[in-house]
């Protein structure tokens, strides 16, 4: 599989569509952490409850996406997965860091709003792998 059929398999492409929703998620849930305002707990629960389950959508595409490439093609971008991998791994700590933070019966704003800038961050760091694998091409 080539580096443009790669980046337009569906598996990809919808793996890609779940880690935006998690971003979009993450960025509204870290607005809200940052306000003026409480945070709503019911809100930031529904927030954190939906990046959770894209991310565990984005892996399960992720894998099918992986069984459509070819060894060589694995081979080829070892390097370039084991760095995804070590976001990714990053990207699952702080989202369960986020859970944690509005299981409480008040979450800390300051805590939501660092957790969820760093969720932002890790998102960030695999969009910049994955803009650089598109340039490559």
């Amino acid at each position: 599989m080539d580096m443009s059929a790669m980046m337009n398999e569906p598996h990809h492409a919808l793996a890609m569509a779940f880690m935006q929703n998690i971003g979009t998620f993450a960025k509204i849930l870290h607005s809200q952490a940052e306000g003026t305002s409480p945070l709503n707990t019911k809100v930031a629960r529904a927030a954190v409850g939906e990046m959770k389950r894209s991310l565990d959508q984005m892996e399960e595409q992720h894998s099918e996406h992986m069984k459509m490439m070819s060894e060589e093609t694995r081979t080829h971008m070892a390097a370039m997965m084991k760095d995804m991998e070590m976001h990714h791994s990053m990207l699952k700590d702080a989202v369960s860091a986020l859970e944690k933070d509005v299981r409480a019966d008040q979450p800390d704003s300051k805590q939501v709003a660092a957790d969820s800038a760093n969720v932002l961050k890790h998102l960030d760091e695999m969009s910049k792998m994955h803009d650089d694998k598109k340039m490559k091409m």
